[in-house]
């Protein structure tokens, strides 16, 4: 894909007049001058067949895209593709390093890539990171504070890119919608599948537009993410397979190298709650005692293959119980979700997330009855550091 979108010869012109590209090519030439005439002016006749230099914007007629949309593949396979595959982890590094090549066959794939590189230019773009105390903005040319005690966030991208951001998911999100309406009829899914995964990754960082639980509506974050296991049902259907939401339970960490969640026992304790002894009291903590159990396994998924992608699929794998408990704002399943915005605020040094979370997490909390405040002073304080990234944190853990 690298070659698709550069500007560089597919191949050199090859005339007599012109200097030799290459000492093979000298070296032709000068047997075909010593073969005669004849042998030469063959060669001449035919020399147009040969192929000739692609210029960005004939490769851009030809996959049928703007130059300005080539640009952006290019951006993406150049810079944002190989981020992501790195931050996949090693065990499924492979589907997303394919991504640009799936493109080719998937307009929604295709789109997602470019909006989702948009917004990687423009974070990358923007001369500062780090939002320090006082709401003071700290300049990437001085590189990383050298006391993170002091950040207090992230500095965002302006209104425009934002906006521009927004409308790019909502187009692509359309795409997609139509590619999963035509997926029993095609045989691609492994490139809608991957289109969903980064359209996801286009939710997450619009967050002035995609909430985590949109409170005022059904559509959010989460319910953009669930995208993915609609698709990995309909394949699953289809195959005659198990449901997806199976699939985290199959991945039992042996008890020896089991990692425990940061303050799990906090989160534990939430099951212990929900008072009652009739059946739909049973019923919730056996629903919430599940999803923190799967919540567990995907952390140490995580922490194994050194990845960031499990433990932020999570709702992928939730229940038809646990989506029911969330959709109807249960105070319980909200709490739990809180203790999740925690664990993935650990993630706040990839651009797409920031510190978004830091806002999903307050919305939550404002919506909490006031004696469930104090269940959260875990989750509230977590957000607000940012000592730690990505990356060091998967290192502490698994060394």
């Amino acid at each position: 894909m690298n070659h698709l979108c550069s500007s560089s010869h597919l191949s050199s012109n090859l005339h007599p007049n012109n200097s030799c590209d290459s000492t093979m090519d000298c070296d032709k030439h000068k047997r075909l001058r010593d073969e005669g005439d004849d042998a030469f002016d063959f060669y001449e006749e035919y020399e147009h067949l040969r192929p000739q230099k692609i210029r960005p914007t004939s490769m851009a007629k030809i996959m049928n895209l703007t130059l300005h949309n080539l640009e952006l593949l290019h951006f993406f396979v150049e810079n944002t593709g190989p981020m992501l595959v790195q931050v996949t982890g090693e065990r499924d590094s492979r589907w997303m390093g394919a991504a640009p090549q799936l493109s080719m066959s998937s307009r929604a794939l295709s789109q997602a890539c470019q909006v989702f590189a948009e917004a990687h230019k423009f974070h990358k773009q923007n001369p500062y990171r780090y939002l320090l105390e006082g709401e003071t903005p700290y300049p990437k040319s001085k590189g990383k504070p050298k006391d993170m005690g002091r950040v207090i966030g992230y500095v965002p991208v302006s209104d425009k890119h934002l906006e521009q951001q927004m409308l790019g998911f909502t187009k692509c999100l359309k795409t997609l919608r139509m590619e999963i309406e035509k997926l029993d009829e095609t045989a691609n899914f492994d490139r809608v599948l991957t289109a969903a995964v980064i359209v996801s990754l286009c939710a997450m960082g619009s967050t002035s537009f995609v909430p985590l639980v949109n409170f005022e509506g059904k559509g959010d974050l989460f319910s953009v993410l669930r995208i993915i296991n609609d698709i990995q049902s309909i394949y699953n259907y289809r195959l005659n397979e198990r449901d997806i939401s199976m699939v985290a339970l199959t991945h039992r960490v042996p008890l020896p190298n089991r990692l425990q969640l940061p303050h799990e026992d906090e989160l534990r304790s939430i099951v212990g709650l929900v008072n009652g002894v009739g059946a739909e009291e049973r019923r919730v903590r056996g629903i919430l005692e599940r999803e923190i159990h799967t919540l567990v396994e995907l952390y140490n998924m995580d922490i194994e293959s050194k990845s960031v992608a499990h433990m932020v699929a999570w709702c992928v794998y939730w229940q038809p119980g646990f989506s029911e408990l969330k959709e109807k704002r249960n105070h319980y399943a909200l709490l739990v979700i809180c203790f999740w915005c925690a664990y993935v605020h650990r993630y706040h040094a990839l651009f797409w997330w920031g510190d978004r979370l830091q806002e999903d997490l307050y919305n939550i909390v404002d919506r909490l009855p006031q004696h469930l405040i104090q269940y959260v002073e875990w989750p509230l304080r977590a957000v607000m550091n940012f000592e730690y990234d990505h990356l060091e944190w998967i290192q502490k853990n698994s060394s």
